[in-house]
């Protein structure tokens, strides 16, 4: 009998919720139920950045993820990853899996800023611009699908409809975890094999540091839920099973 999984995605920096949409429909094309979540200021309303951090990003999940019947599989991309974190450590019995997709995965007390420092060669640093009327980065947009994207040019006008600016203080929030919770969940890593933004080694670096129970590899940039879709819902998919 085919399980009747409950899938919550989140996106990772400079994106929103549509990033997720081909690999929302691969999965409900197969009868999963899939919840996509934009995080605060990276939608049209009108956030104070001053006002955002990671426990609001948190906390913009948990309350999502509340008003579902049972426990979800929960899947981070890149930044999505310190956010899915922080959620599994607050309610561990509504996670039944995280997964990591060439996520930033913390230990207790870390901050994406601080995972990042591994491999200050990323070009993600040099094309890295702030904001000039409130506190957030930007990417060139002529190095933007270079670094993410470089194998789905195809979906190029979608990435740039998606961008948003990035605020800085979530990125600086360290996530508090704890082995009675967030020790308690199986973790799943999938590898972007080509990725120009978190380099393969610190991909690798995270994963075994938080002993994660089985990693996957995708022959990818940084986002295969646009170069990659079907292949990666197929993996998502199948993780359910162990």
């Amino acid at each position: 009998m085919e399980m009747n999984n409950i899938y919550v995605l989140v996106h990772g920096a400079w994106q929103g919720s549509s990033s997720w949409q081909f690999v929302k429909k691969a999965l409900e094309n197969e009868n999963q139920e899939v919840i996509t979540i934009t995080l605060p200021g990276h939608d049209t309303v009108d956030w104070n950045q001053d006002a955002l951090s990671m426990d609001i990003y948190r906390d913009a999940v948990i309350e999502k993820i509340n008003l579902i019947d049972g426990a979800v599989i929960l899947v981070g991309h890149c930044l999505g990853g310190m956010v899915i974190s922080a959620v599994a450590e607050c309610i561990p019995k509504k996670i039944e899996k995280l997964i990591f997709i060439s996520a930033f995965l913390p230990a207790d007390g870390q901050s994406l800023l601080a995972l990042s420092s591994w491999y200050e060669e990323s070009p993600v640093n040099s094309s890295l611009n702030t904001a000039w009327d409130c506190p957030a980065l930007g990417i060139e947009k002529t190095l933007l699908m270079d670094v993410f994207c470089p194998d789905a040019l195809q979906h190029t006008q979608l990435y740039f409809d998606d961008y948003q600016i990035e605020p800085t203080a979530p990125l600086s929030n360290p996530v508090r975890l704890t082995s009675k919770s967030f020790g308690t969940i199986s973790k799943f890593y999938i590898h972007c094999l080509k990725d120009k933004a978190i380099a393969l080694c610190a991909q690798n670096q995270m994963a075994k540091a938080a002993g994660v129970k089985s990693t996957f590899c995708i022959n990818s940039g940084h986002t295969p839920q646009l170069s990659m879709p079907y292949v990666l819902a197929g993996i998502l998919q199948g993780i359910s099973y162990l």
